[in-house]
Parts: C-alpha cells; sequence; structure tokens
C-alpha cells in the first residue's frame, strides 16, 4: 500500500549547473556579520560615485546607530 504524504522538502530542478537547495546560510554571529558588512561597504565605496557616496553614508550612519526608533529611513530609497 502506497503513501500520498510527504514529508520534506520537494525541489524540482532544470538545465545544467544547478546548485540545489541552500538551507542554514544565517549566520552564527549577527554582530560579526553586521562588522563584515560594514567592511566591505568600506571598500566598495572608494569606487562609486560622489553622489553615491552620500547616499552610502547616510545609509552607514541610520546602520551604525543602532536606533530601531528610526525603522522608517531603513525603506528608504535612493534618490
Amino acid at each position: 500500500m502506497s503513501s500520498s504524504y510527504h514529508f520534506g522538502d520537494e525541489v524540482t530542478q532544470y538545465g545544467d549547473h544547478n546548485v540545489g537547495m541552500i538551507k542554514g546560510r544565517t549566520p552564527a554571529d549577527p554582530q560579526a556579520a553586521l562588522r563584515d558588512m560594514v567592511s566591505a561597504v568600506r571598500l566598495l565605496r572608494g569606487r562609486v560615485s560622489v553622489a553615491d557616496r552620500q547616499v552610502i553614508d547616510e545609509a552607514m550612519e541610520t546602520i551604525g546607530a543602532g536606533d530601531t526608533s528610526h525603522r522608517q529611513s531603513w525603506r528608504r530609497g535612493p534618490r
């Protein structure tokens, strides 16, 4: 007798070079992930225009403050 119940993930892939399902990619230490992101932004900041640097600097001020009372500013898009 066959069961029609399936427990777990079901994945269908087509084509070549598939990676598959990636799970559990959250960092073990969120603060370390934040530090890594800030370091990457600082490295890449010098490769953008002056106007884009200003947007990056404003975003980094919001991120660096860690103030959750201004969450609206986290959703602000580029001008």
